[in-house]
């Protein structure tokens, strides 16, 4: 996981702390987003401390946030579909103008705040809409 930090991030400067999140612990908590598997292990929790009693939980500026995977982490995931998503205490939200590149196997999105972050992704579908009907157009006479 890499982080990005503007200049202009806060009106007060940080020190960044990065842990990996034990997934059985974390997800047995609190699950996973609907539909969604979490790829690998990739569950971080971020913070921003100005001090040793002080963080900061939300920015200014946008940070840049991505996460890496092999091919074999995401066997029976449609890459397409991978995002991060961040932990409010409540809900899992997908951060918002996230990018897979598919090329280096990378995604990439921004956030104003911190919380705990996990790279998600939904499971390759079978081709049909899931609990759509199929509807088959009715057929025109054409005769006698």
């Amino acid at each position: 996981m890499t982080l990005t930090v503007p200049p202009a991030f806060s009106v007060s400067d940080a020190n960044f702390q990065s842990k990996q999140l034990n997934k059985t612990t974390v997800l047995g908590n609190i699950g996973t987003p609907i539909d969604n598997s979490l790829v690998k292990d990739l569950l971080y929790e971020l913070k921003a401390a100005t001090d040793v009693s002080t963080t900061i939980s939300t920015f200014n500026t946008p940070l840049t946030m991505s996460m890496t995977y092999e091919a074999s982490d995401i066997v029976g995931l449609d890459e397409a579909s991978l995002k991060i998503y961040s932990w409010d205490g409540a809900i899992w939200s997908a951060l918002p103008n996230c990018v897979v590149d598919t090329g280096i196997h990378t995604v990439t999105c921004t956030t104003t705040h911190f919380s705990v972050f996990g790279l998600f992704g939904k499971a390759v579908s079978s081709g049909l809409p899931d609990n759509n009907p199929i509807i088959i157009p009715p057929t025109v006479n054409g005769g006698t």
